[in-house]
C-alpha cells in the first residue's frame, strides 16, 4: 500500500532519474539561468571591485590628511593658531567623510539597480524564450 508521501517521493525520485539519464534536457532548460548568473557574478564582482577600489583611495587621502595634521600641530607658534589647525582639520575631515558617504552610497545603490534591473530584463527575455514552447506544447 502506498501513500500520498510515498507516491510524490517515488515520482521524484523518477524525475531526478530522468534528469541523469538525459542530462542534456535539464541543462536545456537551466541554461538560461546559468548563462544569466555568470554573466551577473562577473558584473557584480566588478562593481565590489570599483567599490573597494573608492574605499582606498579615500582611505589613502584622509591618511595623508591625518597625517600632515601632526606636522601642522607641530610647527604650530601659537595656542590659537594649534586651535585653528584643528578645527579646520576636523571640519575638512567631516566634509570628506560626509562626500565619501554619499560617493560610497550611490555606488551600492548603482549595484543594487543594476542587479535587479539585469534580473528582471533576463526573466522577459527568459519568458519570451518559453513562451512559444508553451504554445507549442
Amino acid at each position: 500500500m502506498l501513500n500520498k508521501a510515498t507516491t510524490r517521493t517515488g515520482r521524484s525520485a523518477a524525475q531526478g532519474v530522468d534528469a541523469f539519464m538525459f542530462p542534456g534536457f535539464t541543462f536545456n532548460v537551466w541554461a538560461p539561468a546559468l548563462s544569466f548568473s555568470g554573466e551577473w557574478n562577473a558584473k557584480l564582482g566588478e562593481s565590489f571591485a570599483n567599490l573597494g577600489s573608492e574605499w582606498q583611495e579615500f582611505v589613502s587621502r584622509r591618511m595623508q590628511d591625518d597625517l600632515s595634521l601632526l606636522q601642522q600641530m607641530g610647527s604650530s607658534q601659537s595656542p590659537e593658531q594649534a586651535w585653528t589647525t584643528y578645527v579646520k582639520f576636523w571640519q575638512k575631515a567631516a566634509e570628506d567623510y560626509a562626500r565619501e558617504f554619499a560617493t560610497m552610497s550611490r555606488l551600492t545603490g548603482d549595484i543594487v539597480n543594476s542587479s535587479i534591473t539585469g534580473l528582471q530584463q533576463r526573466m522577459q527575455a527568459t519568458a519570451s524564450e518559453l513562451q512559444p514552447t508553451a504554445k507549442a506544447a
